[in-house]
């Protein structure tokens, strides 16, 4: 409702992201690949293809943060919150 989409993306095989999703509870989309997925993470801006990655993107587009490793539920929000 505040305009807020995640997108999970897996460099792994569908059936392996799925059972993984479900382990950890995950009810957004994700995509999964292989090479694409690692082109698609240097666009965003990983040029080491170290993960997890995260992106945020606001709505017109532009990549506003980006973190390396595992990131904490409080530093998402925080980063999210000025943007919706």
């Amino acid at each position: 409702p505040a305009g807020l989409q995640i997108v999970g993306i897996a460099l792994d095989d569908v059936a392996s992201a799925r059972e993984f999703a479900a382990e950890m509870g995950i009810d957004y989309p994700i995509l999964v690949g292989s090479t694409d997925v690692m082109v698609t993470v240097q666009r965003y801006g990983n040029r080491t293809g170290a993960l997890p990655y995260s992106v945020l993107v606001d709505r017109d587009g532009t990549i506003v943060w980006t973190h390396m490793g595992p990131l904490k539920r409080a530093t998402l929000e925080e980063r999210i919150s000025p943007l919706l």
